[in-house]
């Protein structure tokens, strides 16, 4: 999955090693990591920039222990279009208040401390991953279930694990699919 984070540019060491840690461990899920490396130069571009950097994600992971007016905007922008937002803040810290007081189902507020930041966030990325899979109901001829039934049990997959390899397969091989949502 694509996952937007934020957290402020200029903070203190022991909150960028957070946020280090936050981009690492999605990292490690697997995650491709959007984020801005560098200061703003021009208003405008940074703009257009970070709402298609937002529109593009699967979901936005934001530090909030030290936040802006821009993460704030940030957040409700991505609350608008109905992404998922996790907001991570220290362990002795409050939530910010206009988001403790936020009711959406999209905003997932997660307090940490330094000793679990790693497990909060894999337990966020999971909760993402369960929340996103989507169900797909297909009739199908005696022959193709029979086919499915027989494959599960000669490969020991499960047949929506077998559907979706071939659905994956055939979309790294789709270079129109490629083009369109690259």
């Amino acid at each position: 999955m694509q996952i937007y984070f934020l957290a402020p540019f200029a903070d203190t060491e022991d909150l960028k090693l957070s946020y280090s840690q936050i981009i690492d461990t999605l990292k490690e899920k697997k995650h491709k990591v959007l984020y801005e490396e560098t200061e703003i130069q021009n208003f405008k571009e940074y703009y257009i920039n970070t709402v298609n950097k937002i529109k593009h994600a699967d979901a936005v992971f934001s530090e909030v222990s030290s936040s802006t007016a821009n993460m704030g905007y940030e957040i409700a922008y991505a609350l608008s279009i109905s992404l998922p937002v996790y907001v991570f803040y220290k362990q002795g810290l409050a939530a910010p208040s206009i988001l403790a007081g936020c009711d959406n189902k999209n905003l997932h507020l997660m307090q940490y401390k330094e000793s679990n930041i790693k497990e909060i966030v894999e337990r966020a990325a999971f909760d993402l991953q369960e929340a996103k899979q989507e169900y797909v109901m297909v009739p199908m001829s005696p022959l193709v279930k029979k086919y499915l039934d027989w494959v599960s049990f000669k490969k020991a997959v499960s047949k929506s694990t077998f559907i979706r390899s071939l659905i994956e397969a055939k979309i790294l091989k789709d270079k129109e699919f490629k083009k369109d949502y690259s």
